[in-house]
């Protein structure tokens, strides 16, 4: 007798098919290298982490993952360590829990 896996009727589907979405738009980007970000999905919640070397890139990955279909929420727990050689931005880290951000809706309702 076989046994069917339960599907996820879920917008977007699973947690680990959002990670790999989530994971195969950074790395599509020119903007980022894989070694920079983790990503981490439970219950649809979208997690970063890493260390990147601007503040711009830590907007740029929030919306990227925020744009992936059923994902609800993007905690940000990325940190700004700039590149040797470059400006000194000491002190202009963000980290944690100072930025989340909803996912846009995939659908609208009228």
């Amino acid at each position: 007798m076989r046994t069917m896996s339960p599907v996820d009727t879920r917008p977007g589907g699973s947690d680990a098919k959002i990670q790999r979405d989530v994971i195969a738009q950074l790395n599509r980007d020119a903007l980022f290298t894989p070694a920079e970000l983790g990503v981490e999905v439970t219950n649809r919640i979208v997690t970063l982490t890493g260390a990147v070397s601007s503040r711009e890139k830590i907007g740029a990955a929030m919306d990227i993952a925020a744009a992936i279909p059923g994902v609800r929420v993007v905690a940000n727990k990325l940190t700004v360590q700039p590149e040797p050689g470059g400006p000194d931005i000491s002190g202009a880290g963000v980290r944690g829990d100072a930025a989340m951000r909803r996912s846009r809706p995939t659908s609208s309702r009228r």
